[in-house]
């Protein structure tokens, strides 16, 4: 099995997954570089970081967080984005992981902090709650992933002092092996922490996070002739998701949202372009029932339409335009369940410089088989994920920093798992996994519970 059979595998499963859960744009899904990933991921979901629409501009994005040495270079970037920067910064447990916010500042400069209305920072967990009143102050917003931040960290971003400051706040899912599915998992967690910890937050405010306030964050709101996104507006773009609602005349469409799952959700369209939901809903919106694919939510029948919006050469997308669903879901259990006759199988993909790599060689007798872990894309392998940042020259990529244990190939001993289920309504499991958390609190692992109840 080539590698990248699967690579258009997971990129159509993990699209698959978001838009089961309500999701119509993602951020991290288009990788920067123009490495092989990047054409297989060209998918369904309107992608932060390259729109393809005129009216919506495309923000940039980092990992990388700043220190004084390079903080100008940055600042210089970020006012010149016409859209938004997207940035993880201080990721992390306090106080380490403040000192990254405290790259931002500029000693002896005015404005004191690389911080404008174009900034939107990822987790921020590390900021105390002075730092909020500055990220206010300089119009920056703030992307709260809480679900990740507690299985990984067990506190998360301190969203009391963030609200009280008066910072934009949006809402991500991180990603699903320390977070939520979908952005609809992650509402819910949002409102599980809001009501343990009796932070003044409606189920209004919370939902804004994800709708007008990212935005506001994007600069996707509507200026003139120029239509936007997050709002139901005419003349929007008809980026839309239906939720299923309790069917009476004084129910709160508010907290029917935050109480939803997977299977009340009844229509996502990208673009006007229905992509998800009730069959009957998307034959409405379709010219044929040729493209849609027919997929089990819990027991329910839903449909899938993939058909691409623009049909792109084959060599330019050798896969992902014609990969059903099912297809990417057969592929990735029969790699998941054969990951050790894979591993032997794989040809040796080493994170090594030519030097580190004939070493390593020499020491194994020329070499061997296998996966290794590339170390952050430090060698070329066409599957990177972002250029590197702070490393001398621009293309010196070394390993003299790293310990002896990383920096040598390791025997990696891989056992089949299993594929981690689209939904939360169709994995028994997941729960389970919340509960028996080491990191998470326990008053917060009763709220999640009482949430999917």
């Amino acid at each position: 099995m080539r590698l990248p059979c699967l690579v258009a595998a997971v990129c159509r499963y993990v699209e698959c997954k978001a838009l089961l859960g309500g999701t119509t744009t993602s951020q991290g899904v288009t990788l920067s570089s123009a490495g092989t990933a990047r054409t297989h991921l060209r998918g369904l979901l309107r992608n932060a970081e390259s729109t393809d629409d005129p009216d919506l501009g495309s923000a940039g994005h980092t990992i990388d967080d700043f220190s004084a040495s390079t903080v100008e270079g940055f600042f210089t970037r970020l006012k010149a984005e016409d859209s938004c920067y997207i940035m993880h910064l201080a990721e992390g447990i306090p106080s380490a992981a403040r000192r990254h916010f405290l790259g931002l500042k500029r000693p002896g400069k005015t404005p004191r902090f690389a911080i404008t209305k174009n900034l939107c920072c990822i987790h921020s967990t590390g900021l105390e709650a002075a730092d909020f009143d500055i990220m206010a102050e300089f119009e920056g917003t703030v992307t709260w992933s809480p679900l990740s931040n507690l299985l990984l960290y067990g506190q998360t971003t301190n969203i009391r002092a963030a609200v009280a400051a008066g910072v934009n706040l949006t809402l991500g899912a991180d990603w699903s092996p320390s977070g939520s599915k979908s952005i609809l998992g992650e509402l819910k967690v949002a409102r599980a922490f809001c009501n343990w910890q009796n932070i003044p937050l409606s189920d209004e405010q919370i939902l804004a996070f994800v709708t007008r306030n990212a935005a506001k964050a994007l600069k996707w709101t509507r200026e003139g002739a120029r239509a936007g996104a997050g709002t139901l507006e005419a003349g929007n773009i008809a980026d839309i998701t239906v939720i299923k609602g309790s069917g009476t005349a004084n129910a709160d469409p508010y907290k029917a949202v935050l109480k939803a799952d997977e299977t009340d959700v009844r229509l996502v369209m990208i673009g006007g372009e229905a992509r998800f939901g009730v069959k009957e809903l998307l034959e409405r919106f379709t010219d044929s029932d040729e493209a849609i694919e027919t997929v089990k939510v819990d027991g329910k029948s839903r449909a899938l339409n993939l058909r691409p919006t623009t049909k792109l050469p084959s060599s330019a997308l050798p896969e992902l335009d014609d990969l059903t669903l099912a297809e990417a879901t057969s592929r990735l259990k029969i790699a998941f369940a054969n990951l050790p006759e894979l591993h032997a199988a794989a040809p040796s993909i080493a994170a090594f410089t030519a030097s580190a790599r004939k070493a390593a060689a020499a020491r194994e007798g020329g070499g061997r088989g296998g996966w290794t872990l590339a170390l952050d894309e430090i060698e070329d392998t066409g599957f990177e994920q972002r250029p590197l940042k702070g490393l001398p020259g621009k293309s010196a990529k070394s390993l003299t920093k790293l310990p002896p244990a990383a920096a040598s190939a390791q025997a990696v001993t891989l056992k089949p798992v299993r594929l981690d289920p689209l939904t939360v309504v169709d994995d028994s499991s997941w729960l389970k996994a919340i509960a028996a958390a080491k990191n998470m609190p326990d008053g917060m692992k009763a709220a999640i519970k009482a949430a999917y109840a």
